[in-house]
């Protein structure tokens, strides 16, 4: 089995990958903005740290309920037991 000459490229050595010629278009990469992928980046590291201060710092939807709950049920003991007069 041979190996078609098309499949190798000749790469000088000591030469960075960025300044070898460009023979055709299909080498060519797509133009990137650098600005946008580094406020890419940046929202990307954003979210992870509001992901891991979620956690760390978060309560869970059932812990607000019950802390809901508890208060409501304070509230209404407390009213319960309201005493209405004129005691002023």
């Amino acid at each position: 089995m041979g190996v078609s000459a098309q499949n190798w490229t000749w790469v000088p050595l000591g030469i960075p990958p960025y300044l070898y010629p460009v023979t055709s278009s299909s080498d060519m990469g797509d133009v990137v903005n650098l600005r946008a992928v580094r406020k890419r980046a940046a929202r990307r590291e954003q979210e992870q740290n509001a992901a891991r201060n979620r956690v760390k710092h978060g309560r869970t939807k059932a812990e607000r309920a019950g802390e809901t709950a508890r208060r409501e049920h304070a509230r209404r003991l407390l009213e319960t037991h309201r005493i209405d007069g004129d005691d002023k």
